[in-house]
Order: structure tokens, then C-alpha cells, then sequence
């Protein structure tokens, strides 16, 4: 069966992903590579920002969303896809804010640019840092790691699993003003178990691999409204069968976003996820990000709080807690040879992890438990479930 999953996502200022006030014109792209007295400075440009704008369900391990610390020019219109008339100094200009991080003594205005610094390089402050969505190719590298844990209705032995997960992803300026982003992806999940010499209808192989592309198309922010909209078609398989139409996904999103003020944004929309289940998912919440140091994002399916702990050795360094329920599925040859299945892993994570920034390179390393876990069939193979255990999840960005 397919899934269908509902989203209501709210989505504030923070240090990891937000939709900039400063829209993103065809004009500016070329200007925003440089820092010059002339040229205009786009934040979000830093290639020491995380991928962007990653703002619907697919794995965002980032943290939260960025206060926006520039203003457009007020007075700046555009029509027929040409770039307004800008001043220079709203978007070169931070605004006189205090971040009051403890490594930095207090009192310095956060993410300012160094004064003739190249591309990329700025100093941190605060839970507000530069804007997430960086033109050009990012990239992100994810670790995950489940030991073995043993198994129910029925008993099969005891499984575990190690994932690792791939996506480089281009985002452009479109001339009208919208931002276009393609991301190539591919995801491996090595297997451990059933291990109690099991070769029947539980039978899982030693490896799977699924294969997408992740297309995104955001508008520009109007009356502090934004749409995105997004379609992720991806292939499985374990390469020992020829695939079927269930070795091939077909996920969608569309999400509204709406910022009422600075701290406060809210998000509503639909997702649509191709698994062995209909899913149906409220993603609904709030995002509130009441000063430097704190942000609430409480969204379901994967709900986060965040705290910005300063910049110690001159790394950025947040802390956070978050809760995450989460759905794959592949397609697989199932015992005996020759016959094909669907199987599907489904289970709740609850984990507290730190995120580091560092010039070009975000990281992050997060553990916990993982709870309700189960794995489904589309149709030969017998279901079973596994004992709650132990998850450990590392990565970074560039």
C-alpha cells in the first residue's frame, strides 16, 4: 500500500535552516560570491552554512531555522522576473543585535562579516547565525548505527541495522525570483539478522540500496508567506532480483509557510510517502525562538529543542533533544530465491545530540533510544517486531 502523510510544519529563525527576508534575485547571485563596498552581501552564501532550504520531509538532521539579521530594501519592487533597484547597505548591514555569547565576552553582533574577509568567512554569535540557503552544490553525509536487538511475534533472532545516507544538492535562483534545488541521493542499510538460522518468511538480505532525486521549488516571501513544493521519485532494490513497480517511490510535499513575527513561524501542508503502508502524518506545530540561546520547534513528526551553547575554540556549538517518527521501505528478494517483496522498517527515536560549525564544515552527533519498531511486508513475508535499543547518528555538511 502507498502513504499519504499530512503536514503541519512551523518553521522559525534558527541556526540551521530558514527562509531568508532577503530574496534571492537572479541579479544578486553573481555579486553575492564577493564582499566588497559595492556589491551586495547575501549571508546565506557562507559555504560554512548547513544545506538549504531542506524545508520539507525528507532527513534534515540540521538544527532549527536562522532569525533573518537583514533587511530588504523597502522600497525595492521587481516585476517580469527583473532584479529591483536595491541600496547596497540593507543587505551588507547586520543589525545592531548582541549576542551575548560567553565565549565572544557578550556584547558582539553575531555572524558579523569580517571587514574585507573572503567568501565564507564571518565570526559566530548567538542562536541567529547567517541565512541557510547557500546557491550552488552542498552536501551531506550521514551515519547511523542500531546494534543488534532481539525480535518478537514472532521471535526471529535478533537484528540490527547500519545505515548510511548520501545527498549533494544544487540550489539556483530561478528569474522570477523562486528558488529551484535538484539533490541527488542515495542511501545503503547493511543488515545483521534474523540471525536464528533463519531462512524463512522473515528473511532479510545482507544489504539494501534506494536511489532518488529530490527536487524542490520554493517561492519568494510575500506578506511574510512562503510556498515550497517538492517531488522525490527513488528506486530500491538489494540487486539480487530483477525490480518491480514496488522497487520504485514516489514521495511529494507542499508545504505553506507563514512568519506572523520575528520569533514566531508557522507552517502548513501535505506529504505524500511511498512505502508498503498509507501513511497518513499530521506534521503540525510550532516554531518559537524566543531569543539568542533557545528554539522550541515543536513539529511533528520530528519535534527539536534547541540551545545555542556560545563558541568555545571558535566552533559554534548548539545542543539539542529531539523526537523523530520515521518510515523506509525496499524492495528485496525474499526466501526461497527467486520470489520478490516489499519490506518495510517503521519505529520512534528519541535522542539528544551537539551540532558544530566550523568554517566550511557543519557536524553533528546525536544518540538515544529507539522505540516501537517494526517490520512489515507487503505481502509473503511474516512481520515481526523489534526489542526497543539503543540508536547512535553522526554526519556533516558542506
Amino acid at each position: 500500500m502507498k502513504s499519504i502523510a499530512l503536514i503541519l510544519c512551523l518553521v522559525s529563525a534558527q541556526p540551521d535552516s530558514d527562509q531568508p527576508d532577503v530574496r534571492p534575485w537572479t541579479g544578486l547571485f553573481d555579486s553575492a560570491l564577493v564582499t566588497t563596498d559595492d556589491a551586495p552581501v547575501i549571508r546565506g552564501q557562507s559555504p560554512g552554512q548547513p544545506i538549504g532550504p531542506l524545508l520539507g520531509p525528507i532527513q534534515d538532521q540540521n538544527t532549527t531555522w536562522y532569525q533573518p539579521t537583514y533587511q530588504p530594501d523597502p522600497n525595492a519592487a521587481f516585476s517580469q522576473g527583473q532584479a529591483p533597484m536595491v541600496t547596497p547597505q540593507p543587505y551588507g548591514m547586520p543589525q545592531p543585535i548582541q549576542s551575548g555569547d560567553p565565549f565572544l565576552n557578550g556584547g558582539m553582533p553575531y555572524a558579523a562579516p569580517s571587514p574585507n574577509a573572503p567568501w565564507g568567512q564571518y565570526s559566530y554569535g548567538g542562536i541567529n547565525g547567517a541565512q541557510p540557503i547557500r546557491y550552488g552544490w552542498n552536501a551531506r553525509y550521514d551515519f547511523t548505527f542500531m546494534p543488534a536487538e532481539g525480535t518478537s511475534s514472532p521471535n526471529v533472532g535478533k537484528f540490527g541495522l547500519f545505515g548510511f545516507d548520501l545527498e549533494k544538492e544544487y540550489i539556483k535562483p530561478l528569474p522570477t525570483a523562486w528558488v529551484f534545488s535538484f539533490a541527488p541521493q542515495y542511501n545503503l542499510r547493511l543488515l545483521e539478522g534474523p540471525t536464528n538460522g533463519y531462512a524463512g518468511p522473515s528473511h532479510l538480505p545482507g544489504d539494501l540500496h534506494r536511489f532518488g532525486l529530490g527536487l524542490k521549488l520554493s517561492t519568494p516571501e510575500v506578506n511574510g508567506s512562503t510556498l515550497e513544493f517538492g517531488f522525490t521519485p527513488g528506486f530500491t532494490t538489494d540487486f539480487e532480483i530483477s525490480p518491480s513497480g514496488n522497487g520504485m517511490q514516489y514521495d511529494a510535499h507542499a508545504v505553506w509557510f507563514w512568519r506572523w513575527n520575528p520569533q514566531f513561524m508557522v507552517a502548513l501542508g501535505a506529504a505524500y510517502w511511498d512505502r508498503v503502508d498509507d501513511i497518513i502524518l499530521p506534521y503540525a506545530g510550532i516554531v518559537y525562538t524566543p531569543n539568542d540561546y533557545l528554539e522550541f520547534r515543536l513539529l511533528f513528526p520530528k519535534p527539536r529543542v534547541s540551545l545555542f551553547l556560545g563558541t568555545p575554540n571558535g566552533v559554534a556549538t548548539w545542543a539539542y533533544i529531539q523526537g523523530e517518527y520515521h518510515v523506509e521501505s525496499y524492495e528485496m528478494e525474499l526466501s526461497p530465491p527467486g520470489s520478490r517483496d516489499q519490506v518495510q522498517f517503521t519505529d520512534w527515536r528519541l535522542m539528544g545530540g551537539f551540532r558544530f560549525e566550523a568554517g566550511w564544515m557543519t557536524t553533528f552527533i546525536e544518540a538515544g533510544g529507539i522505540f516501537g519498531r517494526e517490520v512489515e511486508f507487503r505481502r509473503n513475508g511474516e512481520d515481526f517486531d523489534v526489542d526497543p535499543g539503543f540508536i547512535m547518528r553522526a554526519g556533516f555538511r558542506y
